[in-house]
């Protein structure tokens, strides 16, 4: 499965989800790298999600760690709402 969302895109195989971000190269060239995975469930996959992008952020105060909290949330937010509209449930064998 491959669902569009924004700048990311939610992906799957027959044994897990994860999530791809495109990002643009300082050479203007757009590509891909992983932003949350390989989970067994989008519960799982929403939280590795937040967890890699909270560790991965430059904030330095509280200020600039509740601004990077609240970009995040509405990320999953649009993936979440994404993800259950397009039917990407729990992986099932």
């Amino acid at each position: 499965m491959k669902i569009r969302v924004g700048k990311y895109i939610l992906r799957s195989d027959p044994y897990c989800m994860w999530i791809d971000e495109e990002y643009e190269q300082k050479n203007g060239k757009t590509a891909v790298k992983r932003a949350a995975g390989y989970s067994p469930s989008l519960t799982t996959l929403l939280r590795s999600f937040r967890q890699k992008k909270v560790l991965s952020s430059d904030a330095e105060s509280l200020e600039e760690l509740i601004e990077a909290l609240r970009l995040i949330m509405t990320d999953m937010d649009e993936l979440n709402k994404a993800a259950v509209e397009n039917d990407f449930r729990r992986i099932r064998g």
